[in-house]
């Protein structure tokens, strides 16, 4: 499978600042609260954050328009080793190729690890399937925060070795 044109109708290229408030006004709802639960923000500064911040920052579009952004962002906060924070929000539109989606993300969690030793990031128990797709491509639950974020819900952290994910 090609990485930036996986399909006729499906393309990833370089995100842009454009991108990013086009996505913002159309996330899908449980981005948005993950989100909120998670920092307080405003969809359009979590997502200007992220831009801003990933090494690597890509929107996938969907007959031309775009429906999902995502990136990486190296974790200052471990010494031992390179750690990359990996993200994906999107809008609906990400159901309406969600097979190639499962596949196409498999690969670029792949792309996104070069150069880091481990990537992970904390996301929103109630995100269950968010939770499952991390899970089936290699990413493991390290540990389990009751209360997180701007509104204290429980959230999960997911990690996985560069390593195991080449191999999965």
């Amino acid at each position: 499978m090609d990485l930036f044109r996986p399909t006729a109708t499906i393309e990833v290229r370089p995100a842009t600042g454009a991108d990013v408030k086009f996505l913002a006004e159309r996330l899908r709802h449980e981005d948005v609260a993950e989100i909120v639960a998670a920092s307080g923000l405003k969809p359009i500064i979590a997502l200007g954050q992220g831009f801003v911040e990933s090494e690597q920052c890509w929107v996938v579009t969907y007959k031309g328009e775009p429906c999902a952004i995502f990136g990486v962002v190296e974790s200052p906060h471990v010494q031992w080793a390179r750690f990359g924070r990996v993200w994906l929000l999107g809008t609906d539109k990400v159901q309406l190729w969600s097979l190639t989606f499962h596949k196409l993300t498999a690969l670029w969690i792949r792309k996104l690890s070069e150069g880091y030793a481990i990537l992970g990031n904390v996301v929103d128990e109630r995100q269950t399937a968010h939770l499952r797709w991390l899970k089936r491509i290699g990413f493991k639950q390290i540990r389990r925060y009751e209360h997180y974020g701007h509104l204290g819900l429980p959230f999960v952290e997911l990690v996985a070795f560069t390593e195991e994910i080449n191999h999965v």
